[in-house]
């Protein structure tokens, strides 16, 4: 009986630390409201995933002018998108629709 309760408690304790690792590497959230980011600049770690979530209601997209590497998301109204950064540097993001539309992003 001993046994199963430790094995419970193992596992459990795995159970949990692999959940707070996959949150970690996540990463932040970007609001995309009407004509702004929120927040404007960000800094994180390489490895990291940032969701953009649409939060107004014009159509946006998100694409990296000047980076080590580039991506642009779909035009949307509503909805998220996700990138992983795999590469170190600093990043211009903005949308393309709406030129003041800018945030700074360095992922070190």
């Amino acid at each position: 009986m001993k046994i199963g309760i430790r094995l419970a408690l193992v596992l459990a304790i795995v159970a949990c630390s692999a959940a707070a690792a996959a949150e970690l590497a996540k990463g932040p959230s970007v609001k995309v409201a009407d004509n702004v980011f929120r927040p404007t600049s960000l800094s994180i770690k390489k490895g990291a995933t940032v969701t953009w979530r649409w939060a107004g209601r014009n159509p946006h997209n998100v694409t990296v002018t000047d980076g080590p590497r580039r991506f642009r998301s779909p035009t949307q109204k509503r909805g998220s998108f996700s990138h992983r950064f795999t590469a170190r540097g600093a990043y211009t993001i903005v949308c393309t629709i709406h030129s003041g539309m800018v945030m700074h992003l360095k992922v070190r």
